[in-house]
């Protein structure tokens, strides 16, 4: 079967068959994963995968994935897509009273994709929120007053963050080792999104120090005093739509997930601590 994944239909002659195992062909282990009955009723989960009768199995671990569904004298097999670096390939073994028949199932390597467009979107739940940390601490002991420069930004917590987040199978393979950069939102105005040139790396989490480049200037007393920073930051939350296109067919795959950055606004307010 091709790595995209799809569904194929066996053909069994007789009916009596029980799938006895599933085997991995790498390692010749027995592969666990969920028991369902023919209504969709869960039987048992995490297990070593066999049934009696008819009913269907599932086995997904990551990147990879499959349903085996056995239906009178036929068995329904269907891929996700296979996101390992090789071959994907196992053995279904089938007993009936002193026969036995092994169905070998094998998957293709994906070719990959190729990044065609990133969308943002404010979708349920998502938006902004703000809140306030506090920041780098100023100690000071001098002879006279004096006017002194400081970086409200400076301390080694003062990062920005970001990442992806999804469900979807696949959703972070396939993509030219994990190096596609691309635009992430840079303001929110309305309901409308402005995005940045291609930046940070899809499926990676981001951490950057945050330099403004911003100088403030204290009046600081003669003898000790205390100051401190409070710095505003922004939790966002948006919703992505990734567009990819096949390298092997040309076909588009449609990702969606969420978006997550924390960072400083670049509000700050500089306090003194009383002595």
């Amino acid at each position: 079967m091709e790595a995209e994944g799809g569904e194929e239909t066996i053909a069994l002659g007789s009916t009596g068959w029980r799938i006895a195992a599933v085997v991995n062909k790498r390692g010749n282990q027995r592969i666990f994963g969920d028991i369902y009955k023919s209504d969709g009723q869960l039987v048992m989960e995490n297990t070593l995968l066999e049934l009696e009768g008819t009913g269907y199995l599932e086995g997904t671990t990551p990147g990879i994935g499959f349903r085996i569904v056995h239906e009178g004298d036929q068995l329904r097999v269907t891929l996700l897509e296979n996101g390992m670096p090789e071959t994907y390939s196992f053995v279904i073994v089938l007993k009936r009273e002193n026969e036995t028949k092994e169905i070998l199932v094998e998957q293709q390597v994906l070719q990959g994709y190729t990044f065609k467009s990133m969308e943002y979107a404010a979708g349920a739940g998502d938006g902004d929120s703000v809140f306030v940390r506090t920041g780098t601490r100023y100690e000071f002991n001098l002879l006279a007053p004096q006017q002194v420069a400081v970086n409200p930004f400076g301390g080694i917590d003062v990062v920005r963050t970001a990442w992806f987040e999804s469900k979807e199978h696949g959703a972070f393979f396939g993509i030219g080792g994990d190096s596609v950069k691309v635009p992430i939102p840079v303001a929110v105005n309305d309901g409308k999104v402005s995005y940045s040139d291609p930046k940070d790396i899809y499926g990676a989490f981001t951490r950057e120090a945050y330099h403004p480049g911003v100088t403030a200037s204290v009046s600081v007393p003669a003898g000790k005093a205390l100051f401190f920073t409070e710095l505003e930051w922004r939790r966002r939350r948006l919703t992505y739509t990734l567009t990819l296109t096949n390298k092997r067919t040309g076909a588009l795959k449609v990702i969606t997930g969420k978006w997550l950055e924390e960072s400083p606004t670049g509000k700050y307010s500089i306090l003194r601590t009383p002595m």
